[in-house]
């Protein structure tokens, strides 16, 4: 009967704390305009992309489309070493300026950090 009612509470506690069904963490903020925004994170990375980081590299997809790596105009088109954990050491945060232009401003580079970091 013991080992019952352990095999019981152990499926219980998978059953209650299971997350089945749950993809990302959504958040929905209120814009200086009054309209809603929702953000997926953690499970929608074009949708994190296109709200976290597609605004901050618009200046740079002149050059970072098509041929020219990283492909920054869109999540899917961004290869997977531009997506690797952790933000701290993504090339995408510690790439120095260049082209004489300033890449990110450190602002910037934390934003993109903490996205790579939510995939």
């Amino acid at each position: 009967m013991e080992v019952r009612a352990k095999a019981f509470v152990v499926a219980l506690a998978l059953v209650t704390g299971c997350s089945v069904g749950e993809y990302g963490t959504e958040t929905t903020t209120m814009t200086p305009d009054a309209s809603m925004t929702t953000t997926t994170t953690g499970g929608n990375g074009e949708a994190s992309f296109n709200s976290m980081v597609k605004p901050l590299v618009s200046s740079c997809t002149s050059c970072h489309s098509g041929n020219q790596a990283p492909n920054l105009t869109s999540f899917t088109t961004l290869d997977a070493k531009y997506k690797m954990k952790p933000g701290s050491t993504n090339i995408l945060v510690t790439k120095g300026n260049h082209a004489g232009i300033q890449y990110l401003d450190a602002t910037a580079k934390s934003t993109v950090q903490s996205w790579i970091d939510s995939l």
